[in-house]
């Protein structure tokens, strides 16, 4: 065994188990976009990574046709693998070792050099249960005579000598259905072990499947609720994230919400909306705020928010918005929805467009969720349906009868802030923290401190780097988290040029102008402007030597910027407009 392997093993294997009772990231890294890779034209991978504060998309170069991927992360926030139903990739976005071809037939030779696996939510990524060096990978099969489906599933073995992951037994057999999708899971209330829930269509029926360290087993086959027949394919399932309602939504059905018992495995008191519109307009999905309170419904033009805390659910709904008719360069209409690991939901398309939705604060009632369509940009473009990941910081169920493993929720502190982009002083902190914390304790650097679990709004008083630091606990522990919140570099007067890329961005800040100089080596570069919730705002071509950007009716705030030539993006940075 050679010194790299066994250094990989240590780094990939190891962290992915070390935190596996405390941390629980293994959503951290969402994977999107498709081949071919064209930079310039828009067209690869993009990688977004929510370990960082601000999580931006970065382009890769990618073989993946990411169809509303499956994508895990280790404990600790480190992407592990990744699959589009057809094949499965690693970390370094490579096909895995005996991952070229999964779920082969008639539909694989179709699909799968072009689009990836057909289906909606028909691949499923999972730590397994108690194994810190495996994973398993659920996928549908449709056979080959396109009336018969297979639910199978493959094991992810992590070692010394593949570091990288590979496979050690695929397609295992779990069930013979008909049409089906929408795989989902959740939480078993002993805190180890996955349900997972496979609708069949053409009836009211429910496959449940328990994962525990023995292996899949299927615990029950559940009637329950409205069919739903096999046009029903603009659709999204999930679990809310405290595991306790099941959600799912097409335009021809409407909303099906049941409520979830997490020791057993049911599904009982349906709740059916019928369609929220008329005519059906075929396109919809549906995402749950963190803390399980709102229910978003995207149905092709419009947004929706239920209030699941109201005894009347389907009574409580409210129009958020409705599409802008914005194309980028297609319609960036409301497809399905994805709750991402900052506590935002990102609203995906039915087209494949270079930016997301976003509702910054889905906690929050009504307009006050603050949905900005198309806001999130994207250095290439995204496919149609969104990532097919469970929520994983979810604990056992203390006292109740499967409790039964003395798994304690050992509370983790987390938190994201955001700079006002009216006033760079002004910092706002959304508390992220899990496994059921009781008390907390804020600290920012600044003297001040809190022991609220939402914190205002902070004012600092200079430009300056501070440490906020965030402590929280239960009757099983405590947690501390802290994050540099970097103000200096708001208002620094010129960035360091990066190496080999000789360009000036100044003043900053700025009133009306930006001065920016070009390198003689570069003659067909661009800026590109964003606000700090990441909307596009302005874009111009550069050229050599001096340029001067007027922006006087630009509202003062934070912006971020980027030069790019080519496809390949030069510097980089922040920038403030002042009066």
């Amino acid at each position: 065994m050679n010194q790299l392997k066994l250094i990989l093993f240590s780094v990939f294997v190891l962290g992915f188990g070390n935190d596996s009772k405390a941390q629980a990231k293994n959503d951290y890294y969402w994977i999107l976009g498709y081949p071919p890779n064209n930079q310039a034209g828009y067209f690869g991978g993009t990688i977004i990574d929510f370990n960082l504060n601000d999580a931006r998309p970065e382009y890769f170069y990618t073989g993946c046709h990411a169809l509303t991927p499956a994508i895990l992360s280790s404990c600790s926030g480190r992407l592990l693998a990744y699959s589009n139903g057809c094949s499965l990739f690693n970390s370094n976005h490579d096909i895995m070792q005996e991952g070229d071809t999964i779920a082969y037939g008639l539909i694989w030779e179709s699909y799968c050099q072009d689009l990836g696996y057909p289906g909606t939510q028909n691949h499923l990524l999972l730590p397994w249960p108690g194994d810190t060096s495996k994973a398993i990978l659920f996928y549908t099969k449709c056979n080959d005579d396109i009336t018969t489906f297979y639910l199978l599933y493959a094991i992810i073995q992590f070692d010394a000598e593949y570091p990288l992951g590979h496979l050690i037994e695929k397609d295992i057999f779990l069930v013979e259905l008909g049409l089906s999708d929408l795989l989902t899971s959740t939480k078993h209330a002993n805190g180890r072990d996955w349900w997972v829930i496979l609708p069949e269509y053409n009836t009211n029926r429910f496959f449940t499947f328990l994962l525990e360290p023995n292996g899949v087993t299927l615990v029950n086959s559940q009637s329950i609720g409205v069919a739903w027949d096999n046009r029903d394919h603009s659709c999204q399932a999930i679990f809310t994230p405290n595991g306790e309602k099941y959600i799912r939504f097409n335009p021809w059905k409407g909303l099906d919400i049941f409520d979830f018992d997490r020791c057993t495995g049911k599904l009982s008191n349906p709740i059916e909306s019928g369609p929220l519109s008329d005519p059906i307009k075929a396109a919809g999905g549906v995402a749950a705020s963190m803390d399980s309170r709102y229910l978003y419904v995207s149905n092709a033009s419009v947004l929706y928010q239920f209030d699941l805390d109201n005894v009347e659910i389907l009574e409580s709904k409210v129009i958020i918005d409705t599409y802008d008719g914005f194309l980028d360069p297609f319609q960036t209409n409301f497809y399905q929805l994805a709750l991402a690991p900052n506590g935002k939901i990102y609203s995906f398309s039915t087209n494949g467009v270079k930016s997301l939705g976003v509702i910054n604060n889905p906690e929050k009632e009504g307009q006050s969720c603050d949905f900005k369509q198309h806001s999130l940009k994207l250095p290439a473009y995204a496919n149609f349906g969104a990532v097919n990941l469970p929520f994983f910081r979810l604990g056992s169920d203390d006292g109740s009868s499967c409790d039964t493993l003395g798994l304690n929720n050992l509370p983790i502190a987390d938190f994201r802030y955001e700079i006002d982009s009216l006033n760079p002083l002004k910092v706002g902190f959304r508390n992220l923290s899990y496994f059921e914390p009781e008390t907390f304790h804020w600290t920012f650097g600044n003297s001040m401190s809190t022991t609220l679990e939402n914190p205002s709004p902070m004012e600092y008083a200079s430009y300056d780097k501070y440490e906020v630091c965030l402590t929280v606990a239960n009757q099983y522990g405590e947690n501390t988290f802290c994050r540099i919140v970097d103000l200096a570099d708001t208002i620094s007067a010129i960035n360091p040029f990066e190496q080999g890329h000789a360009i000036d961005v100044r003043p900053n800040p700025f009133q009306a102008d930006i001065a920016i100089t070009l390198g003689m080596e570069y003659n067909d570069a661009a800026i590109d402007l964003y606000s700090s919730l990441g909307e596009h705002v302005y874009y111009e071509r550069l050229t050599q030597g001096e340029n001067t950007i007027h922006l006087p009716s630009l509202p003062d705030g934070l912006y971020f910027y980027q030069i790019r030539e080519k496809g390949t993006v030069l510097k980089t940075g922040k920038i403030v407009k002042t009066e």
